[in-house]
């Protein structure tokens, strides 16, 4: 089967990723001109290109922040594989990560729940102002692995649990209740 990638597009999601995009091509654009101004000698006194320099530099320094916010975006998307559904995780730093590296192969997959927890992805308790909603995945033994769903869409979960669904040989996923659920969630925590 072909590897699908479901990205997080939720509205609050796509917002901030279009912010953070227009913060960096804007600090790139202005680091650029600066650089540009600080070698236009003739029209510049010694102060302004000074000036120029350092706000370059601000600018430069300030495109690595915004390139990193960007990448935490793409990072953390649930890949559903040839034989498993699994996870990267997101490019965090350990406080603030809610998702680490997860993955349950298909045919060890036997109940499947969404479910709001004040937790990470490993089960460990996280200071949250409302709980994250995440996918619970339980195996035959009683293993569960956390898929987090923040910042996913209610169309892009319907879309990923009926992949889920087409690819899992054993249980029978209600698509619709999961997705039902996922929505009562943003009804109860609105972002």
């Amino acid at each position: 089967m072909k590897k699908k990638r479901y990205f997080r597009t939720s509205k609050t999601s796509l917002i901030l990723q279009a912010l953070v995009i227009t913060a960096l091509l804007l600090s790139i654009f202005l680091a650029v001109f600066l650089t540009v101004s600080y070698f236009k000698v003739s029209y510049r006194t010694a102060f302004e290109r000074q000036v120029a320099l350092v706000l370059a530099y601000i600018f430069y320094i300030g495109i690595l922040p915004l390139v990193y916010l960007e990448l935490t975006f793409l990072f953390g998307n649930i890949i559903l594989g040839k034989d498993k559904i699994y996870t990267r995780g997101e490019l965090k730093f350990g406080i603030w990560k809610t998702q680490h590296y997860a993955e349950m192969e298909y045919k060890d997959i036997k109940r499947v729940a969404i479910m709001p927890l004040r937790r990470d992805s490993r089960g460990k308790f996280k200071q949250v102002l409302r709980p994250l909603p995440f996918m619970v995945l339980e195996n035959n033994n009683g293993r569960k692995v956390l898929f987090s769903l923040r910042f996913m869409s209610v169309k892009i979960l319907d879309h990923l649990l009926t992949e889920l669904s087409s690819r899992c040989s054993g249980p029978t996923i209600n698509v619709n209740q999961l997705v039902k659920e996922f929505g009562n969630y943003f009804k109860i925590y609105k972002h």
